[in-house]
């Protein structure tokens, strides 16, 4: 073993590096025009981000030109540019010069940035001091704080927390929508269908097609077909996905519920003398819907916690991240939702003892409401008596008489 260890150091030792010349892009030509967004389509390493770079002004091409028309912003490394000495509105200052946004303009972006990404109370703290979340949403943040015509995207935005989350992909919906040209490169296909309408292959630096998203997307599955194995994780991840989505949609009806108030509202027409007794009647039918719709509610949220609880436990994608604070959010859904299932309970019960109320004075003989209702036994029924068997004796002297003692 020891030969061993010595012959690996000593080759590593002797080993010298060979530094070689790669052609990552060859033959590649097309023309993009406002309107159009583009999908680049294509295996790891096949050449989608080293295009992207060429298209922003990162790398220059050996051989060909690169012609473009109006302001670009690329969204490829968000944390590159900054200076971790350096201090948040330092920094802001340093990526927004590097992207070309004019000095004037510059301090008019420090407030919006800052108030996007959620760092206004440690503008003057160093970047080191920071996260990694705060990093990337001090990035983004500054990377989109300008809508430009020509938008270029290595994947879309999904890092962060639940909040932050949800506005970055409203922004970047927002810059897309507003922009001429956008070119994306992705792997998720759902959403190159639907936000594309032109796409490239790329395979081994060469474009192989451009066509419409759909034929490019049939090639690209033709020419590297699926293994069962990622089909089955593929299955596996959006059946996931569908679970979260129904329990995220439980959680909204529990919280929508919940916020309900607890008085019940029924309309009813306009009339000189309403009838008493229809208008209970409604009420304890709305009370007794509220009710159920409460407690399919508490069953949903609960199902929820079970879940989020086996997640916790099992390592579920998803809650790794805060496990404990997806089981805590999960019970405090569930406690609300009991809560509310319970105060609709007892408006049900209100409900229906006023009805009953209701039909009592109906069928007073001195009542003036109308005709009398069949009437409702309110007393108590009456105590059966049970006859207490007597103890047999059994002393055998007794034992003759056969009467007990």
């Amino acid at each position: 073993m020891a030969s061993s260890w010595l012959g690996t150091l000593f080759g590593a030792a002797m080993s010298v590096p060979k530094r070689r010349f790669a052609t990552i892009l060859d033959d590649v030509s097309f023309d993009v025009h406002e309107g159009e967004r583009i999908a680049l389509v294509g295996r790891n390493g096949a050449g989608k981000s080293t295009l992207l770079r060429v298209l922003a002004g990162a790398f220059e091409p050996t051989s060909g030109t690169v012609e473009s028309v109006g302001t670009k912003q690329a969204l490829l490394s968000i944390g590159v540019g900054f200076n971790p000495e350096a201090t948040i509105m330092e920094n802001i200052f340093l990526r927004a010069t590097a992207m070309g946004i004019p000095s004037a303009d510059i301090k008019g972006l420090i407030e919006p940035v800052l108030e996007f990404s959620g760092l206004r109370g440690v503008s003057n703290r160093r970047l080191l001091t920071l996260s990694s979340g705060q990093r990337v949403r001090l990035g983004f943040a500054l990377s989109t704080a300008v809508q430009t015509d020509i938008v270029l995207l290595d994947e879309w935005f999904g890092a962060g927390d639940a909040q932050f989350v949800r506005k970055a992909r409203q922004r970047m919906t927002d810059r897309v929508d507003g922009s001429k040209i956008v070119v994306v490169a992705s792997h998720n296909e759902s959403l190159l269908q639907k936000l594309c309408n032109r796409a490239l292959l790329v395979d081994q630096g060469r474009l192989v097609l451009d066509g419409s998203v759909s034929e490019v997307l049939a090639e690209y599955q033709r020419l590297y077909p699926r293994s069962e194995a990622g089909e089955r994780a593929r299955t596996k991840a959006r059946r996931k996905k569908a679970e979260r989505r129904k329990r995220r949609r439980a959680r909204l009806a529990a919280q929508s519920l919940a916020a309900q108030p607890t008085g019940i509202a029924v309309e009813t027409a306009a009339t000189d003398t309403p009838d008493p007794r229809t208008l209970a009647a409604a009420r304890y039918r709305a009370a007794r819907k509220r009710s159920w719709r409460a407690k399919r509610a508490a069953l949903a949220a609960r199902a929820e916690l079970v879940a989020a609880a086996d997640g916790a436990a099992f390592g579920e994608p998803g809650s790794a991240d805060a496990p404990d604070a997806g089981l805590r959010e999960a019970r405090a859904r569930f406690k609300r939702a009991r809560k509310a299932w319970h105060r609709a309970k007892l408006a049900a019960r209100d409900a229906r003892k006023a009805l009953l109320d209701m039909a009592g004075k109906a069928n007073d003989p001195r009542g003036e409401e109308g005709p009398a209702m069949p009437e409702i036994a309110t007393e108590a029924p009456a105590p059966v008596r049970r006859r207490r068997k007597a103890a047999v004796s059994r002393d055998p002297l007794a034992e003759g008489s056969g009467r007990p003692q």
